[in-house]
């Protein structure tokens, strides 16, 4: 079994136990794997989007990983899409260690779904939001996408607005800036 996914890292590319991750290695661990902070494995989600419920975006580092090995995966569904994927194997290769400029890219070439999941825990820029949102203007779910951008940017409930309506507040929002996104900031 080969899983491709995301792992989040302290910002020095330790893990919580002072390892550092290097970009390009293969890391092993022995024992059976299971799940939780007494787990032994390497967790990592194969969704981007879910790597930032699990960490405050703004004190981690995140890379596109391998994982291989010995696994267990825990996988939570919601409207007929993945909700959560996460596995723990006990083999992981750090494939690349991703820029802010890179996790926006992969984002707005993702589900309107994941980006639902992405805007309620990581703190975009106005520009960043907007980019990642044209990148999904056909997609069923961009409403969504959409009221939740404009939800966790200015506390707007755009939910039951209209399209049009959405857009229009959207562009107003842009206009004027971005307030806060307190779950962001882990509060």
């Amino acid at each position: 079994m080969e899983v491709k996914g995301y792992k989040a890292f302290n910002k020095d590319h330790t893990n919580r136990y002072g390892i550092i991750f290097e970009e390009g290695k293969d890391y092993h661990v022995d024992g059976p794997i299971s799940f939780g902070n007494n787990g032994n494995g390497f967790h990592m989600c194969t969704h981007l989007s879910d790597v930032f419920r699990f960490f405050v975006p703004d004190d981690i580092s995140v890379a596109q990983v391998t994982g291989s090995g010995e696994y267990v995966v825990e996988d939570f569904h919601d409207w007929s899409e993945s909700y959560l994927d996460m596995y723990a194997v006990s083999d992981i290769h750090i494939d690349k260690f991703l820029t802010r400029e890179e996790i926006i890219d992969i984002m707005s070439k993702s589900s309107s779904f994941d980006i639902v999941k992405f805007f309620a825990t990581f703190r975009c820029t106005p520009n960043e939001g907007l980019q990642v949102l044209k990148g999904n203007m056909d997609s069923p779910y961009y409403n969504r996408a959409v009221a939740a951008f404009l939800y966790y940017l200015k506390n707007i409930n755009a939910y039951d607005m209209g399209k049009e309506e959405q857009i229009k507040t959207l562009k107003k929002v842009l206009d004027n800036g971005q307030d806060s996104n307190q779950r962001s900031k882990g509060k």
